[in-house]
């Protein structure tokens, strides 16, 4: 499956389920919300440390 604009075309072929491929694909879709993901990605790591005692 790929993203569909309002138009039927495809933005960008569907990215690999990875987090480099991810990231890839926003910068391509929306560059400016990459910082975005970065802090919510840091911050769920740091949640699960601290509910894994790690």
């Amino acid at each position: 499956m790929s993203t569909l604009a309002d138009h039927g075309h495809e933005l960008i072929p569907r990215p690999e389920q990875n987090p480099d491929a991810l990231r890839a694909a926003l910068a391509t879709v929306a560059p400016g919300r990459l910082e975005e993901t970065q802090a919510t990605k840091d911050e769920a790591f740091a949640t699960r440390a601290e509910q894994t005692g790690a």
